[in-house]
Order: structure tokens, then C-alpha cells, then sequence
């Protein structure tokens, strides 16, 4: 294991802005650290908390001890959302290298005490399948918490971050045995083991992209001592629309460049006037709607 410490990300950390008052200040003084955090998060977009909420009903992990310690933690592959809580919270990222070459990287962040209780109360109203647990946690320090309204835009932020921690996006080429030949396929989904969430994820997607045949559940039972459901998004041009909606608050890279591609694939087949999903560029009324869109190729 290495600790490295954290990088550069798109909001400065809180916690430097009043170094000097928190070390005047109790641990156990919450009312005290909730009104130093509070008076300096007010440039900290709705989406930064949404975004993580999806994340820590993803792959997050909140616990409260016997004990009475409160701790939040969350491990990926990926560095990027790790960074960015690590920045902002002031705490270390710790690195964990696997002797096995065909093993990826393990990243973490941990926060514990007030920046635990402080991270669950900006989360809490965002979150799905851990709300009420995140929400019994908080009221062990504040008994008089409620979680604010919500709107869509905060839903589809959440989901950004849940396609981050439990959705796929991804293209690969694939062989067609009767053609004989290679062909893109891109797979899109969410997979959880929580059928009220994947339930959840189906009514908003069929709001949010107005195309019901496109998206179905699968339940897999091989293996697992859970059901694992997973919700496909087929078509590639629904496909780019999710990825149009979820892209500008998602922070996982690998992902994101598989989004650009679907893009550049849709520009080559407007270009040779070839079907697109559901989309035939052969049909003026097909061409015409993606005309009107501004088109960026990706490199």
C-alpha cells in the first residue's frame, strides 16, 4: 500500500480556507465544525453533490461503529472521483499496488468524524438506495436533520454518478461469424442487486430518452447468492442520447471516451448516409434532425 496525496481538481479544498480555526476548535464540537463547513461551500455546485451521492450508492461504503465512530470509504479502479473528495476533504488517497500484473490499482479515500457527518449531510438528500440508512447515521449527531427537495437535474447528476460506479459504457468490436467480419458493439447499462434502483433507473431513463423498447431488465442468477439485475440500453443512437445527458458531470475518463467514439461513429454514418441505431440517414427525416445538431469529433 502507498499513500499519495491528493491532486489538483476542480474545487479547492474547504478545509484549507480556515486551517488555522479548525485546530481551535473540539472534534466533538459538531454544531462549531458544521458552521465553519457550511459558511464555505457556497460556490460547491448542487451537481458535486449529486454527483456523489450516485457514487456512494454505488461504491461507497458508510458505517457507524459501536463505538460511536462514523466513517465513510470508497475504493475504485479509477482515481479520478477519489482525488476529487480527497482534495476537497483534506485527506489522504491511499494506493494499493497488487503483485499480480493482470490486477488493477486500488484507490481509496477514507473520511471519518465530522468530515464523514459533514460529506452525508450534502449527499443525503441526492441518494437512493442508502437515503434512509445515510439519514439514520446523521440524526445520531443531529436528531432534527431533514434532507432537502430535489429536482431532475439533481436526478440526472445522480446518475451520472451511478453510471460512474455501477453502469457500463463501453465499445469493443466484435466478430460476426456469418459476415465474417468485425463490427462495433456498444454496451450500455446499469447492473445492481437492488431491484427498487434498477427499477428506479428504468422510469427515469424511459423519461429522460421517450423510448421504451430500448431499455429492458435482466435478472442473472449464475454464481451469486443475490440477484444481480442488470438494465440494458440498446440502439446506438439512444445510446449517445444517455451518453449526451450523463457526459458533462461524469468523471471517469475510460468512460467518457467511449461516449466521444459513439459520437464520431454517428458523424462517420451520417457522413455515408448508414443506419445509426434506430436512425437511417437514408431518411431526410432521420438526416434532418441530427443536421440541426452541432457536431464535434473527438480525438
Amino acid at each position: 500500500m502507498i499513500q499519495i496525496p491528493s491532486k489538483d481538481v476542480k474545487f479547492s479544498s474547504v478545509w484549507e480556507l480556515r486551517k488555522n480555526n479548525i485546530n481551535n476548535i473540539k472534534n466533538t464540537n459538531f454544531k462549531e465544525l458544521d458552521k465553519l463547513l457550511n459558511n464555505n461551500i457556497h460556490n460547491v455546485p448542487r451537481s458535486f453533490w449529486a454527483y456523489h451521492a450516485g457514487m456512494a450508492d454505488g461504491d461507497g461504503s458508510l458505517a457507524y461503529k459501536k463505538d460511536g465512530g462514523i466513517f465513510y470509504k470508497l475504493q475504485l479502479c479509477d482515481l479520478e472521483p477519489i482525488s476529487e473528495l480527497g482534495e476537497f476533504y483534506d485527506v489522504l488517497i491511499k494506493k494499493y499496488v497488487f503483485k499480480n500484473p493482470n490486477w488493477n490499482d486500488i484507490f481509496e479515500v477514507t473520511m471519518f468524524g465530522y468530515k464523514a457527518i459533514h460529506f452525508f449531510k450534502m449527499i443525503a438528500p441526492y441518494m437512493k438506495e442508502k437515503k434512509l440508512e445515510t439519514i439514520n447515521i446523521i440524526r445520531l449527531r443531529d436528531p432534527k436533520y431533514n434532507p432537502h427537495q430535489i429536482n431532475l437535474t439533481d436526478c440526472i447528476n445522480w446518475l451520472s454518478g451511478y453510471m460512474d460506479a455501477e453502469g457500463t459504457f463501453k465499445i469493443k468490436n466484435s466478430y460476426d461469424k456469418i459476415r465474417k467480419k468485425y463490427y462495433p458493439l456498444c454496451a450500455v447499462g446499469f447492473h445492481s442487486t437492488d431491484k427498487r434502483i434498477i427499477d428506479y433507473v428504468e422510469n427515469l431513463l424511459k423519461f429522460l430518452l421517450k423510448n421504451d423498447d430500448a431499455i429492458k431488465i435482466y435478472p442473472t442468477v449464475k454464481n451469486r447468492k443475490k440477484i444481480k439485475y442488470s438494465l440494458l440500453v440498446s440502439y446506438q443512437d439512444v445510446q449517445l442520447k444517455l451518453g449526451e445527458i450523463l457526459k458533462p458531470n461524469m468523471r471517469l475518463k475510460r468512460k467518457i471516451i467511449h461516449i466521444n467514439k459513439l459520437n464520431n461513429m454517428c458523424i462517420v454514418k451520417m457522413k455515408f448516409k448508414k443506419k445509426f441505431g434506430t436512425m437511417d440517414f437514408n431518411n431526410p427525416k432521420h438526416l434532418k434532425q441530427y443536421n440541426n445538431k452541432e457536431w464535434r469529433i473527438y480525438e
